[in-house]
């Protein structure tokens, strides 16, 4: 590998981070929003029903509420994107 691939690479690699903090973010923003939460008190590893209090009745109103942020419909399994990160897993790669 040579330098300018090395550089190339390590580009691509920054632009990825960005995105996914990017929309983590606006992700955070929407949870703390919906749920009374300080957005700097949201973590990736928070479960939103056990940890952040979430019930179903704020999961649906998060999800559409994520879903007209982004543009993008969730899955009919959306129950097993269960923690932050796993949403903004979900999210990334078809926002970049």
């Amino acid at each position: 590998m040579d330098c300018v691939q090395f550089l190339m690479i390590m580009v691509m690699e920054m632009l990825r981070t960005m995105a996914i903090d990017g929309v983590a973010q606006r992700v955070k923003k929407i949870i703390a929003e919906k749920l009374g939460h300080n957005v700097f008190n949201i973590t990736f590893t928070q479960n939103c029903s056990d940890d952040l209090g979430a019930d179903s009745l704020d999961v649906v109103e998060i999800v559409t509420a994520i879903e007209e942020e982004f543009g993008i419909d969730f899955p009919e399994d959306v129950d097993k994107l269960e923690t932050v990160g796993d949403i903004v897993e979900y999210i990334t790669p078809l926002h970049i």
